[in-house]
């Protein structure tokens, strides 16, 4: 990123506790996901909760409380400082930063959206073909 390891991209800003223990977000307003909804705090702690990434044991066994505050506010509670929580954002590193739209996976299901991802990144899915072919498209 150009403002170096920490650039604020969904979020617009951060604040961490000084005991590094609560985090809180404040999320850009107006980012749509592929399919035309806001994404919301809701949307985060949705992913959070459902998130199976590699370090999601880890992770999630260091939390103590998630909220949406409101719509463009998340909150993360951990229940001992977590000095290096940010890390786990940094490309490569995990995806638990990839926000998933809550309402469409409730509506359709893990397995449609497996086939059918919907995200809010610059790329919608369009095709993909394991082991062949990945298409996305500008968004």
């Amino acid at each position: 990123m150009t403002d170096g390891w920490y650039s604020p991209c969904l979020a617009e800003s951060w604040k961490v506790s000084p005991d590094y223990r609560v985090y809180e977000f404040k999320l850009r307003k107006g980012v749509k996901f592929h399919n035309g909804d806001e994404m919301t705090a809701e949307d985060v702690v949705f992913t959070f909760e459902r998130y199976k990434g590699g370090k999601a044991d880890f992770i999630k066994s260091r939390i103590e409380k998630l909220e949406a505050v409101n719509p463009y506010l998340f909150r993360v509670t951990f229940k001992k400082p977590f000095v290096d929580f940010l890390d786990f954002f940094l490309p490569g590193e995990a995806t638990i930063g990839f926000i998933v739209p809550k309402k469409y996976i409730e509506k359709v299901g893990d397995e449609a959206y497996r086939k059918h991802p919907i995200g809010c990144g610059p790329y919608k899915f369009v095709e993909f073909k394991p082991g062949i072919i990945l298409v996305g498209e500008a968004f």
